[in-house]
């Protein structure tokens, strides 16, 4: 199980989500949680059992001690293969948004021109010049995909370091597809 958080498997995996390889990844996705399923369930305290004679039953309900050098090598996988997965798939989404989205410095600057002439709750172009629409949904599918390969297979969670940056990727990819869609040079009303 520990080839599923490798970097290079993990790269392999997010490049396939990459690409919309749905089929492959379901087998890998289902072994990853069932691995997070196996590390929660066969660690903890051991019930005492009233029945000592019921083997079958001691055998279905014995866990490993929570601090167990097994159960600690299998949570320091899964944080290892979390803190990876989010390293890879914020550098791929980030790579993809950079291929529509003007830089991040000129987003920024200009979103603060906008708060200081008051004009909130409005979205507005943020793509480079010539980006038709097709390319920014390409971008944004490219980035649900990945997003959610992240979070199936390296455990992303909203506490999770670049699970925020990774979000607002995605929002911003999918706000520019639908400014685009309407034809709004003049910007949209948001909505949250």
């Amino acid at each position: 199980m520990q080839r599923s958080y490798s970097t290079p498997h993990a790269q392999q995996l997010i490049c396939d989500a990459k690409e919309g390889a749905q089929a492959d990844l379901q087998e890998e996705m289902a072994s990853a949680e069932g691995f997070r399923t196996l590390v929660r369930e066969t660690a903890g305290e051991s019930q005492d059992f009233d029945e000592k004679g019921d083997w079958p039953l001691f055998l279905r309900n014995v866990k490993l001690p929570s601090g167990h050098s097994c159960v600690a090598l299998a949570k320091k996988l899964l944080q290892e293969g979390e803190e990876e997965w989010s390293e890879i798939a914020l550098l791929m989404c980030q790579q993809q948004a950079e291929a529509v989205l003007l830089p991040p410095a000129e987003r920024q600057r200009r979103a603060e021109e906008r708060r200081k002439r008051r004009i909130f709750m409005r979205a507005f172009p943020e793509t480079l010049d010539g980006v038709t629409v097709e390319q920014v949904e390409a971008a944004h599918e490219t980035v649900q995909r990945v997003f959610s390969a992240a979070c199936a297979f390296g455990n992303l969670r909203e506490k999770s370091n670049g699970y925020e940056e990774l979000s607002q990727i995605e929002q911003d990819l999918r706000t520019q597809a639908k400014l685009l869609r309407d034809g709004g040079q003049n910007g949209v009303k948001i909505r949250i």
